[in-house]
């Protein structure tokens, strides 16, 4: 029989304390919202292996805006209490919010927490109507959550990077960045020792190696068919600032910083001067990122906005050589423009 994990979450609305403003008819939003309350019934969070497929289901009762009215609820997660870089868990029109306990693990592993690791981990609700009125948020609560790690095909050429099997079902995947020195790789199963080679999208034990072009790919290798796909998922700048909205400027990543990086001339001035990011050769990848207009303030270079409507970014500075740093892996996206020298 399965395990079910449960943690349950109280949104304790505090009714007695809010009273709807009427004018006439006309309900009005309450100027002192009751914010929701995070109850956790555990400080401890262990994520195991062996429960992968169950789930754990965080709930409660809902904020009062003093008005019946839709509510987003947002289950937001940093492993900073200040909550500089959150992490959306989940978003939903209902206080509940369901994981599949593998699904879980690996958002956890994106916030930095290290596989069979543990770490603290501060969670809080956001509550949200529209864009107008503001947020609500619950207290911040503090639990500390170990994860497990997944069976890994490793790179030859960088072991540091790899393709991970949350299931353990036979397929594998992640994100690779090839660079100009290791355009050629094998894959070794960090479980088995079983090696792994192939070119065509076919995979073949002991194969020759898999050949690649220098950028970032999706990559996805099933052992089960004896198949493999990579998916172009190489970041660029584009923009008047760089001379042509119609040319890419690949970036290169930098483990060390686990950014997207590029160092060169840009336009500033009456001849140009804004940018934007987005996946190499085309506005229809998995990224569109630039700032908001007036209707969307909340976007800016510390929080790029991931949508076609957003806006180009200015460069500060006068004309000269930049060096342009992006930080994609997890929301809240955000950049920095640094002038290196004046033309």
């Amino acid at each position: 029989m399965k395990i079910k994990s449960f943690i349950i979450i109280a949104f304790a609305g505090l009714l007695g304390l809010v009273s709807c403003k009427k004018d006439e008819d006309k309900q009005v939003v309450s100027d002192n919202p009751t914010a929701p309350t995070l109850n956790i019934s555990s400080p401890d969070l262990v994520l195991l292996k062996t429960n992968a497929n169950d789930t754990i289901t965080f709930s409660g009762n809902a904020a009062d805006f003093g008005v019946k009215v839709v509510t987003t609820y947002t289950l937001e997660a940093d492993t900073s209490a200040s909550f500089s870089h959150p992490v959306t868990l989940a978003s939903e029109s209902v206080n509940k919010f369901t994981f599949i306990v593998m699904d879980l693990n690996m958002k956890m592993i994106s916030l930095g927490i290290s596989e069979s690791m543990q770490k603290n981990v501060s969670l809080r609700v956001k509550a949200v109507i529209n864009s107008v009125v503001p947020a609500v948020y619950s207290s911040t609560t503090t639990i500390s959550v170990k994860t497990y790690g997944a069976p890994k095909l490793v790179l030859s050429t960088t072991p540091s990077q790899s393709l991970s099997s949350p299931a353990d079902n036979g397929i594998f995947s992640g994100f690779i960045y090839v660079d100009n020195m290791n355009r050629a790789f094998i894959l070794t199963n960090s479980t088995t020792g079983v090696i792994y080679g192939g070119s065509g999208g076919t995979l073949a034990i002991n194969g020759d190696s898999i050949h690649a072009v220098v950028g970032g790919y999706n990559m996805t290798v099933n052992t089960n068919t004896n198949t493999y796909t990579m998916t172009d998922a190489t970041l660029a700048i584009i923009g008047d600032a760089t001379g042509s909205w119609d040319n890419d400027q690949k970036m290169a990543y930098d483990f060390s910083e686990e950014c997207w990086k590029i160092t060169m001339d840009l336009v500033v001035g009456a001849n140009g001067g804004t940018i934007k990011f987005r996946t190499h050769g085309s506005w229809n990848g998995d990224f569109n990122l630039g700032i908001g207009d007036a209707s969307h303030s909340e976007y800016t270079i510390d929080n790029l906005w991931n949508n076609s409507s957003s806006q180009n970014i200015p460069v500060p500075g006068v004309p000269g050589n930049f060096t342009v740093k992006l930080w994609s892996n997890k929301a809240p996206y955000h950049c920095t423009i640094t002038q290196n020298s004046k033309k």
